[in-house]
């Protein structure tokens, strides 16, 4: 079944809250920006300065598109991919959220990609940059990114601390 551009929203809008919902939870002071901030969905208070989180969130599946809004390594910024295993009652089951800095989510998508082209010479258009858990490319596990490599990431809230 194809999910409609509403569901889609709600799907999204779901994803967010409970990215704030979980921050505050955890003692983090965190919003939800407007939806005009494409590559920001939250800010979180830190000190005197704010990081921001791009929310990706998917049902059933461990692969979530990043897009070409991929930003720079820098240390206040992270994305969260929300993993919803399924939506259907009663088998709800928690979801769960992975905090991955910005900076290993660029340096995912570059051996990625860098991997998939050394497979396919002849292709030209990469598509949409995914984050997975696994990842298909062969040799990706050799960079850090094999089978279980989010785990680590796995409602992990104290690497905002880090700044």
């Amino acid at each position: 079944m194809r999910t409609t551009q509403d569901q889609k929203v709600k799907l999204e809008e779901a994803g967010e809250h409970l990215v704030v919902s979980r921050l505050l939870a955890n003692g983090y002071v965190a919003g939800r920006l407007p939806r005009t901030y494409k590559a920001n969905h939250i800010y979180v208070e830190h000190g005197m300065e704010v990081v921001h989180i791009q929310v990706k969130t998917r049902i059933g599946a461990r692969s979530w598109p990043v897009g070409t809004a991929v930003v720079a390594d820098s240390p206040l910024r992270f994305y969260a991919f929300v993993l919803f295993p399924s939506l259907e009652p009663p088998d709800v089951d928690a979801p769960v959220v992975y905090v991955v800095p910005s900076a290993t989510v660029r340096h995912a998508i570059e051996v990625e990609g860098k991997l998939y082209f050394a497979t396919r010479p002849r292709q030209v258009e990469p598509g949409v940059p995914n984050i997975a858990d696994p990842f298909r490319s062969k040799g990706i596990a050799e960079h850090g990114y094999g089978p279980g490599w989010l785990e680590q990431y796995r409602e992990n809230w104290k690497l905002l601390e880090a700044p």
